[in-house]
């Protein structure tokens, strides 16, 4: 019911070692120095002043330049043109067109005329802060050229000449006199620009891709690659289709590791692409690899241990490996304990009740995690527990208003301390809760407002999340759509949520799971046994016990009673025992094949144990449908009146909030209620019956239709009305030969 909120996002990393880097000179960075100076010139100049948004602009640009990979010229140039104003791209072309003719002496001049603007004292005021992100550039830069003797400046000369004429610069005039100065109040200072200003680096998607796929093959700096590292980490846990693909993160992955042995931030993200690929071995490998490199650094050593038999743990509950996973976490919590790491401990708690099978023991732990939490002002860990047991709540039976009551915790929690990724979650639980008691239009409009609102982070890229919870929302809304016969929607709504993923992500695969659901309930709602069998047999390779159910469904169409009765008791009998949601569901199948067989006495007894389950969870959707096939059930028993007065009962709850197949399902058993009375109220019913047909043509349930028509036919030859006998008849053979079914089969359920 809920999106599975991994764990794995908040586990720490331990310390971080920082080895030496070295900066080198390359075409690139000395074409960046040329763009710091034109853009100090640029702002000191009276005549054409820069604007406030080309000031913006020009520094997130340089922000972004210095924070990514190195580009050949071509790609500079493209990203120069996009961004800079034409006045300031002429002239840093210009710049750079003397840089080259000048030779060696021009590279010296350039890097005199950079220094001076983070001079210690001057004429005028600091143009650069030396503590800013393009002060310790510069200041890197100018000690690194220094440092080179002649020889291989002439190389990095030649090296420049080289990326100047690959780039095919345009060709501009000589550039006028320098402009009168301004005075120190209007010179640049980009100390002012924060690491938060690059926030709104990226543009489009397109541009933030084509971006991260231009690291493949570089060499980063060791600050370049720390800054790499975090960036996919994040776009992995918040927005994966914005993070590089596999293989590509995996080679960069490769290259860092090769430049930086030492990197073990590098380890763990290799660790969380082999995570996403469900690769087990790739992913020990890194993790071992990560923590050994982690674990000696700090003033703690012994932190990064325990965080590594964390992670270990979290890796284990992820491939299912229950018991390796409680191992871990005992031996993270016997540490924990040792060195009295609060922190860790919770975050080990936050896995064992999620590993625990006993529900009591499970809510103990989680009140006792949730309140601990809020003391360590561990906020995520506390919105997440509280968010768990919402989910446990409403599935023991509480009630609505104490379940929305204990999510508005999570709410407040989220809102208070900027939590989006958890904030979208908390939209997927309150649509399932929606679901859950028999609200699915509500369920749809929260549903619809977690794929409206914006949550966006406060990340470098600030991407929006773009996971789980978003997959769930699209299969709810397809669903409800697919619910009012909507299917070309509906697989609008699929094919966009398709889009929004990796193809072998888990939302990917969720998505298409969602897909398959549909497509079996539309094939055997049209009675299209080939298709509903295609669908089953997909359906099981992702979700076994939805694909089961679908097959059993499709042995009860094609009157096979005894496969369906051996799938069926194979599904209540797993361990673990299935969801309330999923035993209602069975029960009714188990009503519906003795009902095939014209045992209703022996159907009453599953739909009973329904209700009973019904009740009991406080499933208010599902108990609408249980008693609308009990109340079939007793007037095939021949308990006409208990049966009108139950679908009287049923008519504003079902026709409110109910799904296009199961009001006409009510209509179709009012209208048998009117054909059972005595005297006959025959003409009654053929208004009910044809709503009943206008609904089920909407909805492309053409086995059930099959029933209406029939119905029909036989009503007005009761009242002697051959024209309508006849036209009814016709559409019935009509409807047979477009959707033939086998013989009968379709007069056999409970309608």
């Amino acid at each position: 019911m809920l999106p599975a909120q991994d764990p794995i996002a908040l586990v720490e990393c331990g310390p971080r070692p920082v080895g030496p880097d070295r900066e080198s000179v390359t075409p690139h960075k000395l074409s960046l120095l040329a763009l710091v100076q034109q853009y100090s010139e640029s702002r000191q100049q009276l005549d054409a002043p820069l604007t406030a948004r080309q000031r913006k602009d020009t520094c997130l640009l340089l922000l972004q330049l210095l924070q990514g990979p190195e580009l050949d010229g071509a790609r500079l140039l493209v990203q120069l043109r996009r961004r800079l104003p034409p006045e300031q791209l002429s002239g840093l072309c210009r710049r750079l067109q003397r840089l080259k003719d000048a030779g060696v002496e021009g590279l010296s001049e350039l890097v005199a005329g950079v220094k001076q603007l983070i001079a210690e004292a001057g004429p005028r005021r600091l143009a650069v802060s030396c503590s800013s992100v393009v002060g310790f550039f510069v200041r890197r830069m100018v000690l690194a050229f220094t440092r080179l003797p002649f020889h291989e400046v002439t190389r990095v000369y030649a090296e420049f000449a080289a990326y100047h004429s690959a780039g095919r610069f345009p060709d501009v005039a000589e550039e006028p006199p320098p402009p009168a100065m301004a005075d120190s109040a209007d010179c640049m200072d980009l100390g002012d620009v924060s690491d938060a200003a690059v926030v709104s680096i990226g543009g489009d998607d397109e541009e933030q891709a084509d971006d991260s796929c231009s690291w493949v093959g570089q060499r980063p700096s060791r600050r370049q690659a720390e800054l790499l590292v975090s960036t996919q980490m994040e776009l992995l846990q918040t927005n994966e289709r914005r993070a590089l693909p596999p293989a590509q993160l995996q080679e960069v992955t490769s290259r860092l590791l090769r430049d930086n042995p030492d990197l073990a931030e590098a380890h763990f993200l290799s660790f969380l692409n082999c995570l996403r690929s469900s690769e087990l071995c790739g992913a020990v490998h890194s993790l071992y690899h990560s923590f050994d490199r982690m674990g000696a650094g700090g003033d703690e050593p012994s932190r990064g241990l325990r965080y590594a038999a964390l992670s270990l743990a979290s890796l284990h509950a992820r491939f299912g490996h229950r018991g390796a996973a409680l191992a871990a976490l005992r031996e993270a919590v016997t540490m924990s304990q040792d060195s009295n790491d609060s922190r860790c401990l919770q975050q080990a708690l936050t896995w064992l009740y999620k590993l625990t099978d006993d529900e009591e023991a499970r809510q103990r732990l989680m009140r006792h995690a949730i309140a601990k939490s809020g003391e360590l002002d561990l906020h995520e860990l506390a919105s997440l527990g509280v968010q768990n047991y919402t989910e446990m709540m409403a599935r023991r039976g509480a009630k609505p208003t104490e379940a929305f009551e204990q999510l508005a915790i999570s709410d407040q929690i989220n809102c208070q301390h900027s939590l989006p990724a958890l904030l979208a979650s908390a939209y997927s639980v309150r649509s399932a809760l929606c679901s859950l008691y028999g609200r699915p239009g509500l369920a749809n409009l929260c549903s619809q407002l977690l794929l409206c609102i914006d949550t966006s982070g406060s990340g470098r890229h600030g991407a929006p999340v773009c996971g789980e919870p978003v997959a769930l929302a699209a299969g709810t809304v397809a669903r409800h759509l697919a619910g009012q016969g909507e299917y070309a929607r509906a697989e609008q709504v699929l094919s966009w949520a398709a889009e929004q993923f990796p193809p072998a992500g888990a939302e990917a695969r969720l998505v298409r799971q969602q897909w398959l659901e549909m497509e079996a309930e539309r094939a055997l709602l049209a009675g299209r046994c080939e298709s509903a069998q295609e669908a089953a047999t997909a359906l099981t390779a992702l979700d076994p016990a939805s694909g089961r159910l679908r097959r059993a469904q499709l042995h009860l169409l094609r009157g096979e009673p005894a496969e369906c009765e051996q799938l069926l008791a194979q599904l209540l009998a797993a361990q673990p025992p299935p969801v309330p949601e999923r035993l209602v569901q069975l029960l009714l199948l188990r009503a519906e094949l003795r009902a095939a067989s014209a045992d209703y006495a022996g159907a009453a007894e599953p739909l009973l144990a329904a209700l009973a389950e019904c009740q009991r969870r406080r499933l208010r959707g599902a108990r609408c449908s249980v008693l609308l096939r009990l109340a079939a059930v007793q007037l095939q028993l021949g308990l006409r009146g208990p049966a009108a007065q139950l679908a009287e009962k049923l008519a504003l709850p079902l026709l409110t909030h109910g799904s296009l197949h199961e009001r006409a399902r009510l209509y179709l058993l009012r209208a048998r209620c009117l054909l059972a009375e005595e005297p006959p109220r025959r003409r009654d019913a053929l208004p009910l019956l044809e709503e009943a047909a206008h609904l089920l043509t909407r909805l492309q349930a053409w086995l059930l239709l099959k029933t209406v028509f029939h119905l029909r036919a036989v009503t007005f030859h009761e009242l002697d009305e051959r024209a309508e006998r006849n036209t009814a008849a016709s559409q019935y053979r009509q409807l047979m030969a477009q959707h033939p079914t086998l013989d009968g089969v379709h007069l056999m359920r409970i309608s």
